[in-house]
């Protein structure tokens, strides 16, 4: 849907930038590289810095999922540093992803991982840094496919509604498979619209109707779109592979390799997002625990166990 030689012509790619992060990727440990031919080319995006971004199991986890396939290929991209956003404007340098250098407006899917209410601005920023019109209704099928998914997106997605195209209500590794599927079979991007809304857990805004005072006064499905968007979540955590799969010593946990022992939690504070959209709370069983942790010393020493 993306012509490649259109956007990347005269996109270039300032060498002081493309310096700093050859120096963080020559610091990792299982970073994916695909040739992008034949390929759907998602890149997943984690609105705030590198350091932050890859200390989120949830984004790592994404990121190995994706590139498990042969048919997908998954690169990264952050928000830059702020003593580094000036140099993107003065040069004019478009965000790009980190293992190609390509810019952002140079891949099918922009996939972003929103944890923080606070990061929603930054969606934005890195949205207006490529030159990528921020509202849904301003885009084509010349532009990326704009995704989110991550906690923000299904606790409560409104607020960006206006500003993406696709939204993944619930634990999206349980719907990704379904949507690439679904975007290699449409060839235009109403098809994929159309069919998309049809999966359950994804939501699509321009298939609703909403008004507002003082909240939600109305909301109208359209296109045959669901009246209500049920929740998709993982019913078994141990059999289901999600795993990170890059370690780096730039991160809040520096070389260590995160596994995911239990998510969600039965206590349900009222004052706690997390326990009430991870439920119900799963334990992963302790053979799967020992195996990931097997697999993990091959890579470092360092294992972190998070729940």
């Amino acid at each position: 849907m993306v012509n490649r030689n259109d956007v990347c012509a005269g996109d270039a790619v300032n060498r002081k930038l493309t310096e700093k992060t050859d120096r963080l990727l020559s610091k990792e440990r299982g970073a994916v590289f695909k040739e992008p031919g034949g390929r759907i080319n998602v890149c997943l995006i984690y609105p705030n810095t590198y350091r932050v971004g890859m200390s989120n199991l949830g984004f790592q986890g994404i990121y190995t999922l994706l590139n498990d396939r042969s048919d997908t290929l998954c690169e990264r991209a952050f928000l830059p540093d702020e003593d580094d956003i000036d140099e993107y404007v003065r040069t004019d340098t478009k965000p790009f992803a980190l293992e190609s250098k390509r810019p952002l407006n140079n891949f099918d899917i922009l996939a972003f991982s929103v944890s923080f209410e606070n990061d929603y601005l930054n969606i934005l920023k890195i949205l207006e840094l490529a030159n990528i019109p921020l509202r849904a209704s301003d885009r084509n099928q010349t532009h990326p496919l704009i995704i989110i998914g991550g906690v923000c997106a299904f606790f409560n997605p409104e607020p960006l509604a206006d500003f993406f195209d696709v939204c993944f209500v619930g634990e999206a590794e349980e719907m990704l498979n379904e949507f690439i599927d679904t975007y290699k079979k449409s060839e235009t991007r109403k098809e994929l619209y159309g069919k998309t809304a049809a999966i359950e857990g994804v939501y699509v805004p321009k298939f609703y109707s909403v008004r507002y005072n003082n909240g939600i006064h109305s909301r109208e499905a359209l296109h045959g779109a669901p009246e209500t968007i049920k929740r998709r979540y993982i019913k078994d955590i141990s059999a289901h592979k999600f795993r990170q799969s890059i370690v780096t010593p730039e991160t809040e946990f520096s070389d260590m390799y995160l596994i995911e022992a239990m998510r969600g939690c039965p206590w349900k504070c009222r004052f706690c997002v997390a326990g009430h959209i991870y439920s119900p709370a799963r334990k992963k069983e302790l053979p799967s625990i020992k195996e990931e942790i097997d697999n993990a010393l091959k890579i470092t020493e360092r294992v972190g166990l998070i729940g």
